[in-house]
Order: structure tokens, then sequence, then C-alpha cells
């Protein structure tokens, strides 16, 4: 399809003009990865465009619907989940710009509100950014501009065979830890082969060579694990609240401090997930890809159901996926990459948004795009605290 023939469907849609076929035609576009840049170009053009007074907010049952009916949609087979994210990255902006959580206000006669937020200087996302601590106290700070390390033998290289610094020696026996900052991200490919990806304000406590046993590692914060298959060394994750035992397999733990729970979502495989605070509180739950097993503080209970891998995984794949979530949950889920604390003036726990966000983006266009919806405003101040910049958010009713 071209890129005229792209444009002409788009403008009918925003126009409310398009006939089924259209639509089709138009939706069958999306999910082509080549006219991902297209798509992006003319969102770009239609933020451009759209004034504060043309944008209200929609009701949140029709967002639900729609997001569900993209991000929920069969996976075509053979379609592996790091190819189909940025369709369904293109297909939510889009829809989420002109339909889920915003639309244009064509028969409204209200004027044009006055702009209250106060956003600065831009937020930049984070990088490649890790420190890596071996026994003893020694660090290596990781460089930026490689993006994970490789345990081999009793020594760190990067993923690029070249080595990590100076002090690149371990002893077999030695536990060390891989930390990521706010605003950083590592990969790290463990003796055994095992990979894990590492998202911001993050620790993995690892053996440099697990022993005959078993292989065990601890996080704190949020990490996605491609466990090498050993069946006779299982492998077993510990982090507050939770010990999840595999073979080999692949999910994504959420243990951060600052949540008042631990979740763990499996992508393939099978893995068994227990109470690590109270290990005989009850039975250990089994999850199938597509489960999530949810620990709350202060709980001895582990709720299962199932759940989006996308929007599980989107930190991973360079988004953040927004289905009709909380304000607070999504500042959160920010303040750990653009390095922010956040302030509320007012209650904002009824504040809910739909949409997307790339991670290599700066923050000041999502926020501003949150204002459209009406029912919060930002302002900026300079950090303290290492953080790069103090957020207060206020309700706007």
């Amino acid at each position: 399809m071209t890129k005229d023939r792209i444009r002409y469907l788009y403008k009918k849609y925003l126009d409310n003009n398009c006939s089924e076929e259209e639509f089709q035609e138009l939706k069958d576009a999306l999910t082509d990865q080549d006219h991902e840049t297209i798509f992006h170009d003319l969102l770009d053009e239609s933020w451009t465009e759209i004034q504060p007074g043309e944008l209200v907010d929609m009701k949140s049952d029709r967002s639900d619907r729609i997001f569900g009916q993209i991000v929920s949609a069969p996976r075509k087979k053979g379609l592996p989940l790091k190819l189909r994210i940025p369709l369904i990255a293109a297909a939510t902006v889009l829809l989420a710009l002109s339909i889920s959580f915003l639309i244009r206000n064509r028969e409204s006669g209200n004027t044009e509100k006055e702009v209250h937020a106060k956003i600065t200087k831009d937020i930049l996302p984070g990088v490649n950014k890790a420190v890596l601590t071996l026994a003893g106290g020694r660090t290596i700070t990781l460089k930026s501009e490689k993006n994970g390390i490789v345990v081999t033998g009793n020594k760190f290289v990067y993923n690029d065979g070249t080595t990590a610094g100076a002090s690149d020696q371990a002893a077999a026996s030695q536990t060390a830890t891989l930390s990521t900052p706010a605003g950083g991200q590592y990969q790290i490919t463990l003796s055994d082969g095992t990979k894990v990806w590492l998202n911001a304000e993050s620790r993995l406590r690892y053996p440099v060579e697990f022993n005959r046993d078993s292989r065990t590692v601890e996080l704190e914060g949020e990490g996605y694990f491609e466990v090498a298959g050993d069946s006779r060394h299982p492998f077993i994750v510990e982090s507050a609240g939770q010990k999840i035992e595999v073979l080999g397999t692949h999910f994504n733990v959420n243990a951060y401090r600052d949540e008042n729970f631990v979740k763990t979502t499996l992508l393939e495989g099978k893995v068994r997930v227990s109470n690590n605070t109270d290990p005989g509180a009850g039975k250990p739950v089994i999850l199938s890809p597509g489960q999530q097993a949810r620990s709350i503080s202060g709980e001895s209970r582990i709720y299962v159901n199932q759940v989006s891998i996308e929007e599980t995984m989107d930190w991973k794949d360079g988004l953040f996926l927004f289905n009709n979530e909380s304000l607070k949950s999504i500042m959160n889920r920010l303040s750990h990459w653009y390095n922010i604390d956040v302030v509320y003036e007012g209650n904002v726990d009824d504040i809910r948004f739909t949409g997307t966000h790339h991670r290599s983006k700066g923050l000041n266009n999502l926020l501003k795009n949150i204002e459209q919806i009406g029912k919060a405003r930002f302002r900026t101040e300079e950090g303290t605290n290492g953080k790069e910049r103090r957020i207060i958010v206020t309700a706007n009713y």
C-alpha cells in the first residue's frame, strides 16, 4: 500500500467518514511493520493540528474495549512476540490518539481552555547503565554504549567480546551483583547460558558459577528471564514474597520495593511459585503461559490470573503500554525510567489513561498528552537526592 493511500484512509478515519471496507484496509496496513514510520509521521502531524479545546475524554468502557481488541487479538501463527510488539504499538498509538482516550470535539461550542500546566525542559529517557559489584566491594561501572555482559568462567566480558575493564577477574566461588540505577537498564548472560534483562532500579545477585545442586539468584526490581534448560539443576529466583522454580522457560518478575506486591508472569514453559516469606502458608501454584502469580505484602495467598503478555513485557520492547491504567500506577512506572520524584496535590485516584509511549522519547510529550484529558496538570521542579526532576501532579477537579 502506498503512503498516499494510507494518508487518505487515515484522514477519512479521523473525519469519521470511513466505510467498513476502508477501515479494514487501514487496519491491515497497521499490521505491516513496513508502515510503522508512516503512521508515526501521521500521528505527529495530528498532534500539531489538534488544539486543547478540541479534545474530550472518552468513556473508559469504550477505551477498554478498543484497546482490548488490539492487544488481545489472536496472535498470528509463527509471529514471535518481539516482532508483534511494534505492530501492536503502531495500532495502539493510532487508536489511542484518535479514539481510545482523545476524540475531536467537533460539536462542542466550548472555548479553548487555558493551559495551566508548567512543563519546562524535557526530561530525558533512561539509557544502558549499570554497575557490577564483586566480592569485597569492588565495582565495575559498565559502559553505556554496550547493552550487556556475559559471565564466562571467572571473567566478565561485554556482549561483543571485549572485557569489562581491568578488574574483570572474579573467583568462581564469588557472588556478584548487577545493579541498574533509576534511568538505567542492562542485560546479562549467566554462566549457564541463562539471559536476564534488568529494568531500571533493579538488582540481580548471582553466583559467578552455579553449584552442582541448583541455580539460585536473587532479584529486586524487575527482570525478564530466558532460562537455559537443565532438567537436573532447577533454576530458582528468590524475591521479596516469592520463590520461582523453573527448569527452562521465559518469564518476567516485578518485585520493586516501592510496590506492595510481587508479580511473576509466564511467557513460555512452566514455573512453580511459592510464598518466600511464609513457605508453609499454602500450596505453591503452577503457572501456564499467559498467567501471572501475584503476591500481596502481608498476605500468604498467591493470586493467579490471565494477563496480557504484551502489556507486561512492554518495557523490554522499548514501550510503555497503558490500558485504562491509573495515573498513580503510570507515574510510578515512569519514575523508575526517568529518574523522577512524584508529588500529588488533590485526589488523583480516579484518573485513568489509555495510550502508548516509546521509552526512547523524552517524558514531556507524554505528560502533555495526559493533560489533554483535562483531569490533571503537571509542573516540574529541580530534583533532589540524585533525582533528575520533581514532578507535581495536581488534580483538575
